[in-house]
């Protein structure tokens, strides 16, 4: 009984990614060109697309793209005061992909955004992500 409610689960999932995929052939040009960065799949991509659009003329730079999704960075000290370092709000969605995204292109082998994240852990006294 168990193995039947497997198999009907993995009809669906497969059933619901045809949907997605069909769904995102408008999108074909966007989502290879998202695919090319290191740690983003056609899942990602998928995400990335879903919550922010192909239309990048809502946004009026690239940081008010980053507030609006809530991974913007910030400095948070200044002449030795630390000022608060809550996270922002932003997109749940979006930021969770992000996330995914930048860990998987931490542990990509022999890429920029690998040595990136190693030279900026050295700085920053961070500890590697964690994966098994």
């Amino acid at each position: 009984m168990q193995l039947d409610r497997l198999d009907s689960v993995e009809k669906d999932l497969e059933a619901l990614e045809q949907r997605i995929q069909e769904k995102l052939r408008p999108y074909a040009a966007p989502l290879a060109l998202l695919k090319e960065i290191p740690g983003v799949d056609w899942t990602l991509a998928a995400v990335i697309i879903a919550e922010l659009g192909v239309a990048m003329r809502v946004f009026q730079s690239v940081l008010q793209l980053a507030s609006w999704a809530g991974v913007r960075p910030g400095n948070n000290e200044s002449a030795g005061k630390r000022k608060s370092s809550r996270i922002p709000w932003g997109n749940v969605y979006l930021k969770t992909a992000l996330v995914e995204a930048a860990n998987s292109a931490a542990k990509a082998k022999g890429t920029y955004l690998q040595d990136k994240f190693y030279r900026l852990k050295a700085g920053a006294g961070i500890s590697a992500p964690r994966w098994p």
